[in-house]
């Protein structure tokens, strides 16, 4: 696993395959990298770190996410359920599509909803106590050597708790 987190890593700021990217305007810290397993299952990552939310810095608004407004990337239709991630396809032109998987983490919650992520933000601001957000989002080619939502489901299991993969990617203590 420590060796996953290194090549994440020292992929930040790598050129996606065909042009797709995670849009998050708003962050702190940025990690985008790519993943190719001895199958040859490919996963992009874009992972956020938001060090609190606030009007025009959230995780959860429009323009934040896996389908970056102003792109040839339009919304196709649901994904399948994997690992409890909000699972969306994305299309470009007439036939590249991807699906893509979001998780947020909040404190110790770690959903697809964004009413929940917001629910679990407006505790830092009653409290003014603000804690970091995270933004997950995973990515696979349609068509590639191993179904896009095989890849996806194979990278989350191999992060074994993504809560806690999560947690040290931001190096929360």
């Amino acid at each position: 696993m420590n060796q996953l987190l290194e090549e994440l890593r020292a992929a930040i700021w790598t050129v996606w395959n065909r042009r797709w990217i995670a849009l998050g305007t708003a962050w702190a810290v940025c990690l985008i990298g790519s993943y190719v397993n001895g199958d040859g299952a490919r996963v992009e990552l874009f992972f956020a770190l938001y060090a609190a939310q606030e009007e025009g810095r959230e995780a959860g608004a429009y323009g934040e996410g896996a389908l970056m407004p102003e792109s040839s990337w339009r919304w196709h239709s649901p994904g399948p359920d994997i690992d409890g991630g909000l699972s969306e396809r994305l299309q470009s032109g007439s036939n590249l599509q991807r699906l893509a998987l979001t998780f947020y983490r909040h404190r110790d919650l770690t959903t697809s909803s964004v009413v929940r992520l917001k629910l679990s933000n407006l505790r830092d601001r009653l409290t003014f106590s603000p804690e970091p957000t995270m933004m997950l989002i995973l990515s696979a080619e349609e068509g590639g050597a191993v179904p896009a939502d095989k890849a996806l489901a194979d990278f989350v299991e191999s992060t074994g708790d993504l809560d806690a993969w999560m947690d040290r990617l931001a190096q929360k203590p």
